[in-house]
């Protein structure tokens, strides 16, 4: 349900799977060493899945930000995980520093698009919304209806940083002009 994403160094590719597992691969090993960097994955749990794309913050390298939807899209979430680094044993419990816990909750959380801030689309299967999170401190901002609203979104993508594309299954896509109101 997620795509591979790749650090910043290009050292690590940053993969999920279905059972709520993420893992990092340090792609500097050989083929046939231990490509695993941390040692074991980092556990979400069974009914949580990483959505889009796992960012990492271009300012504070090894910080990642993901969407984690849950099979109870109430408790769906935006999680900020800090790489323990090679050898690290990661931990779903720590909330990188600013963050007063280690996930912020986002109903219907869809994926995210990092800017200047954490972009998040989500359907609540009543009204779809862009949600704004500040990455420093895991704030949420003031939620932005697509169109109607009436539609559940997909995945936010950007083309020049100033506004965010998101395409609906009512067959529309919008352009949305940041910064949001």
């Amino acid at each position: 349900e997620a795509s591979p994403a790749v650090s910043y160094d290009n050292a690590t590719l940053l993969v999920s799977d279905t059972a709520g597992s993420v893992y990092a691969i340090d792609l500097p090993q050989a083929p046939g060493v231990n490509m695993m960097k941390w040692t074991g994955p980092l556990a979400l749990g069974a009914t949580n899945q990483v959505k889009g794309v796992i960012w990492e913050d271009w300012s504070t390298p090894g910080r990642l930000y993901m969407v984690v939807a849950n099979s109870t899209p109430a408790n769906s979430t935006v999680r900020c995980f800090l790489d323990p680094g090679d050898g690290g044993t990661p931990n779903a419990g720590t909330a990188c520093s600013g963050w007063s816990g280690p996930t912020v909750t986002v109903n219907g959380a869809q994926a995210a698009m990092l800017l200047d801030k954490l972009y998040v689309s989500s359907w609540d299967t009543v009204t779809a919304r862009i949600q704004q999170i500040d990455f420093s401190n895991g704030s949420v901002g003031t939620p932005f209806t697509i169109g109607a609203g009436t539609s559940q979104p997909g995945d936010v993508s950007t083309d020049l940083g100033s506004e965010l594309f998101v395409g609906t299954d009512g067959g529309q896509i919008f352009k949305i002009t940041l910064p949001l109101p």
